[in-house]
């Protein structure tokens, strides 16, 4: 059952991503459609609440208290949106845990962005784990 909080809809992350914090951004990989995102930090922060599973209200929470919330809630309603158009994030399909801010505490807001896209030309694959399973991973590795 897809989770509601409300009568808003939680969302959690695809399975087809991987993603990484590379100095202020966070680099997130669709492995099916092959293309590379980068985040700034608040959008960056906004994916890391969504490993937890959550509604758009549920992750402004984790930003530093804003003079009009709405603005905050509703800029990550849209962000939240724009991911599902991107099909890096879908409606959560669990009953898991509403995010929180973590360790360091509540995060500064400002527009959530895509910086940049790109797609991936080569996409290299390793054969350690994949032997047998086809060229060029049924040849012998070298030593």
């Amino acid at each position: 059952a897809i989770r509601a909080s409300g009568g808003r809809m939680k969302y959690s992350r695809s399975k087809r991503t991987a993603s990484r914090k590379i100095g202020g951004q966070t680099v997130v990989i669709d492995l099916e459609g092959r293309v590379v995102y980068g985040l700034n930090a608040s959008a960056g922060a906004i994916w890391e609440a969504v490993a937890h599973a959550g509604s758009a209200a549920e992750v402004a929470g984790i930003f530093e208290p804003a003079a009009q919330p709405s603005v905050v809630e509703q800029a990550v309603g849209g962000f939240l949106a724009t991911l599902r158009a991107l099909g890096l994030v879908c409606p959560a399909e669990d009953d898991t845990a509403a995010p929180h801010a973590g360790p360091a505490g509540p995060a500064p807001f400002a527009t959530p962005e895509v910086l940049w896209h790109e797609p991936l030309t080569s996409f290299a694959q390793s054969c350690a784990m994949y032997a047998g399973t086809g060229e060029p991973c049924d040849s012998s590795p070298v030593r």
